[in-house]
Parts: structure tokens; C-alpha cells; sequence
């Protein structure tokens, strides 16, 4: 034969041939794995592109400090409609939206809309009886989780 295989692992033509005729049905099936993991590779290589792209978005969302600040004679239904439903849009029922447990008072819904979230703007500027008044709308059209 050419070139010695295990010394520089170069097989010239004739080698390779012989090679393959050698290895007869072994050939295809090599052929199908290297093929099933080359497709195997693409396929993980899109879905962890696609799931990051997915949590980027997700992160963004809504996300920033808005400085919308309400006129001082602006009911709560007016503040949501102004600011809220950019994100949160009414339910089919005709609730504003389904709060957890945990937030259903108006300390914790006025502190979640001056801090904000990572999915949610904070809104400094609705403060005093601006931010009890959206507080209030926002308990008595909501549900509860």
C-alpha cells in the first residue's frame, strides 16, 4: 500500500479505495451516523439560537423608566388606559389583568409600578394620589390568582 496510515495519517487514493471496498455495508452505515450527527448539530445549534433570541425578547419586553407623569386630575382608569395597556391588555372577561396573591394591595401594585420589574417600565413620576387612584382601579378590575 502508500503512505503508512498510522504513521502520518494520510492514505493516498489507492488506500482510501481499498479501504472502502474493505469496509463494504460498514461504509453506508458510517455515512448515515456521520450524517445523523451533522443534522443532529444543526438542529441543536437552531433551537439554542432560537431559545436565546426568545429569552432576549423575553428580558426586554417592556422594560425601561417612563416618565409619564399624570395630570393631577387623572382617574386610574385613565392612568392604565395612558401607560398600562402598551403591555397589559384587557382579558376577555373585562378584567385588567390576573394579580398573584402576593401583590394584591395597592403598597404592592404602587411599588411595582414606580420600581418596575424585569419585564415591566417603572414609572417614577405616578405618585401620591395619582398612583392610589391607578392602585385602586387596578384591585377592583382585576382577579386574584
Amino acid at each position: 500500500m502508500g503512505a503508512d496510515f498510522v504513521g502520518n495519517n494520510t492514505l493516498d487514493r489507492q488506500d482510501r479505495q481499498d479501504v472502502m471496498l474493505g469496509l463494504g455495508g460498514l461504509q453506508s452505515k458510517f455515512k448515515i451516523c456521520i450524517f445523523e450527527e451533522i443534522n443532529w448539530s444543526v438542529k441543536m445549534k437552531t433551537t439554542t439560537l432560537l431559545l436565546a433570541t426568545i429569552a432576549i425578547i423575553g428580558l426586554v419586553g417592556c422594560k425601561k423608566t417612563d416618565n409619564y407623569t399624570p395630570a393631577a386630575t387623572a382617574s386610574g382608569e385613565d392612568i392604565f388606559n395612558m401607560n398600562c395597556t402598551k403591555c397589559h391588555k384587557p382579558n376577555t372577561d373585562g378584567s385588567v389583568m390576573v394579580l398573584n396573591a402576593a401583590v394584591a394591595n395597592k403598597d404592592a401594585i404602587i411599588k411595582k409600578v414606580q420600581i418596575g420589574s424585569t419585564s415591566m417600565a417603572a414609572f417614577p413620576n405616578i405618585t401620591g394620589e395619582s398612583a392610589n387612584r391607578l392602585a385602586e382601579y387596578v384591585l377592583a378590575n382585576s382577579k386574584t390568582k
